[in-house]
């Protein structure tokens, strides 16, 4: 099962849950949150092997000069951002 990531709110475990379980697969919420860890760190090693390294990624510039739903997206809060993330995640 795949949810959309453009639709997190719609996706709760619950649902998750419910939707599984329609197909005779009984899961709880640990699991499931367990099972996305193990999937996150799966897919971050098979990505490292080919050679990604977040240290390398770069924004194109076009990102910030095209406003959002809130405003303008000044490059610095990304970048704090992005290493809240890998630390926070641990890459």
């Amino acid at each position: 099962m795949v949810s959309c990531l453009f639709a997190r709110n719609v996706y709760t475990y619950e649902n998750g849950i419910l939707a599984l379980k329609a197909l005779g697969i009984e899961r709880t919420e640990e699991e499931l949150k367990a099972l996305g860890k193990d999937i996150f760190r799966k897919k971050y090693a098979l990505k490292k092997k080919f050679g990604f390294k977040f240290e390398d990624l770069r924004i194109p510039n076009r990102f910030f000069e095209t406003p959002s739903t809130t405003g303008m997206i000044e490059e610095e809060r990304v970048k704090r951002a992005m290493k809240m993330y890998r630390e926070k995640r641990g890459v």
